[in-house]
């Protein structure tokens, strides 16, 4: 039988044996050598690994979608367009009409306008309709184209136009602007055809702008 080694008992005394070696003490640090501080602990606590507890990247946003015009829209506008482009030739289609046929009437009440500022009633006269002449003598026309003739002196230009049928009667009525001196003066021409030819019927002027009436 093999001898078994000493159980150690607390209780019992211990047997003298090899004594143990005392704990090694450190060497004492050399002079002048400051002990390194405790290094003190991160408050924020451990950190995470790069990459973790990090917020995502939000996903790339598709580019807007252009939107073009509703379908009510794209019908309504060209309609609009056309129409105004049709009102516009209509308007220039009968100012050409309407200057077509006071061309002719046009041609004499230029010749009243430049008589009037020469002061030259006796070719107003003789442009004159025949119910003018038994209304106005020419001694009287003479006084009426004296007094408005210097106030009259100035540039011309036709800036209205109106014709009439009334009841086979043709009538045309014209009115000028004459800027001078002092300021725009007006001058309204009525005529009448008479027989294939345009006569006048009355004129006026005024300071104030007139209308395209014939009367």
């Amino acid at each position: 039988m093999e001898p078994q080694p000493p159980v150690n008992n607390p209780d019992q005394p211990q047997s003298p044996g090899v004594p143990m070696a005392p704990p090694m003490a450190q060497p004492p640090a050399p002079a002048g050598t400051v002990p390194p501080a405790p290094q003190p602990a991160d408050p924020a606590g451990p950190q995470p690994a790069p990459g973790y507890g990090q917020p995502l990247p939000s996903p790339a946003q598709p580019a807007p979608v252009k939107k073009g015009l509703p379908t009510w829209a794209k019908i309504l506008i060209p309609a609009a367009l056309g129409l105004f482009v049709l009102i516009g030739g209509g308007i220039a289609l009968l100012f050409a009409l309407v200057g077509n046929a006071t061309k002719d009437a046009e041609i004499v009440s230029n010749q009243v306008v430049n008589a009037i500022q020469a002061e030259d009633a006796g070719t107003i006269y003789d442009l004159a309709s025949g119910d003018f002449k038994r209304a106005t003598s020419e001694a009287q026309l003479e006084e009426i184209v004296s007094s408005i003739s210097p106030a009259l002196q100035g540039e011309e230009s036709i800036s209205g136009r109106t014709i009439k049928n009334d009841n086979g009667r043709e009538m045309a009525s014209i009115v000028y602007t004459i800027a001078t001196g002092s300021g725009t003066v007006y001058v309204r021409v009525v005529l009448e055809k008479d027989g294939g030819e345009w006569r006048v019927i009355n004129f006026r002027s005024s300071e104030t702008p007139l209308k395209t009436e014939v009367k």
